[in-house]
């Protein structure tokens, strides 16, 4: 009998980081909606990510690139974690604050 691999260890197999950090793009806005999509880098079906899945403090917006790791929702796979991995906060930009 041959053993049963699920989508979490196949998508690990496809090119996670040694972390188990997955990278992708947003597909589709998040912010719309509540929720949104990532195309992941390693190819493969988008994946649903929900806002408060999202650990950014800043808005992303499709195109941008991201980091994330993979839970299993209600339905399907999901992107958690998720994190900006792209330009000035990688390398210690910060959000400006509201001037009151």
């Amino acid at each position: 009998m041959a053993q049963e691999t699920s989508r979490c260890d196949r998508s690990e197999a496809n090119g996670a980081a040694a972390e188990g950090e997955l990278r992708g793009t947003i597909a589709v806005s998040v912010q719309a909606h509540g929720y949104g999509f990532i195309e992941p880098d390693t190819g493969g079906g988008q994946l649903l990510v929900r806002r408060s899945s999202i650990d950014s403090d800043r808005q992303l917006r499709v195109g941008d690139p991201v980091r994330y790791a993979l839970a299993t929702g209600p339905f399907a796979l999901e992107a958690v974690g998720v994190s900006w991995s792209g330009g000035p906060a990688e390398v210690g930009w910060r959000r400006p604050t509201a001037v009151p």
